[in-house]
């Protein structure tokens, strides 16, 4: 991918992985449109080769005006940062909130996508990125929701792929499955900060990394950090469902206190 002449477009690009993708990719010379309902930090959206789009994925117009931006200018890449989680039993999350995960990461996902198909150049290669979690290849009680949203992305991008292999359509989709990262997911959720950090939590940064990395090597559900793909695929087939299932729903409802 030439970075000069490139342009990449960001959801989620006010916090979390998504901000760091931006700020990386415009470390790298790339033209980056970032997406959010929040502005980003000044740092990124005072940057000559950067560019904001307000944007709610959740709302009603979403899908005209995400065709209208693809019919407008064709990127060489999309990367789907946004997105959000629950945490705790399921039941006692507030239903709203639940349904707002769902709207977020599974039917802005959906819309994302099928604009794509309609409004992308069927003669233009561009390689589209969906950020996807360890979540969505295993089971995570205590994250139920969130679980099942990532695995909606991960099942849609993978069938998807082929089909527009089939079709021999020019673009890619990749998926990308991270394990737990320092983000503002409790925040965003109105809980403070865990008092005991989870071991092997990554940084955002890292991620960010392996999304430039994978922007040129497609693949469908990597895990980023070679620890975490080991222990995911090797060590965790070992543990009986029983025990992880539990240690898992204890670590998801662990000290989830409210913020003040």
């Amino acid at each position: 991918m030439n970075q000069n002449k490139s342009e990449i477009w960001v959801t989620g690009c006010a916090q979390g992985i998504g901000h760091a993708t931006c700020r990386l990719l415009l470390d790298k010379g790339y033209r980056v449109l970032g997406m959010d309902i929040r502005t980003p930090a000044q740092e990124i959206l005072q940057h000559h080769l950067f560019e904001f789009v307000e944007l709610d994925l959740c709302s009603d117009e979403f899908y005209s005006r995400w065709v209208g931006l693809l019919h407008s200018k064709q990127p060489a890449g999309i990367i789907h940062c946004a997105g959000m989680g629950s945490m705790g039993a399921f039941g006692q999350i507030d239903l709203v909130h639940e349904l707002r995960v769902i709207d977020l990461n599974v039917k802005a996902t959906l819309k994302l996508l099928h604009g794509c198909t309609h409004a992308l150049d069927p003669n233009k290669a561009c390689h589209i990125l969906l950020l996807s979690s360890t979540a969505g290849r295993s089971l995570v009680p205590g994250m139920s929701v969130y679980s099942a949203s990532k695995h909606f992305v991960s099942a849609l991008a993978l069938s998807l792929m082929h089909e527009w292999r089939i079709q021999k359509r020019p673009w890619r989709l990749s998926t990308l499955t991270p394990p737990p990262v320092r983000t503002s997911f409790r925040e965003n959720m109105g809980l403070e900060e865990r008092k005991k950090r989870i071991l092997g939590v990554l940084m955002p940064e890292s991620v960010a990394a392996d999304i430039i990395w994978v922007l040129d090597h497609p693949q469908q559900n990597r895990i980023t950090g070679w620890w975490q793909r080991f222990s995911f695929q090797c060590l965790r087939p070992l543990i009986p469902t029983r025990i992880l299932a539990q240690k898992i729903y204890e670590t998801s409802l662990f000290d989830l206190r409210p913020k003040a």
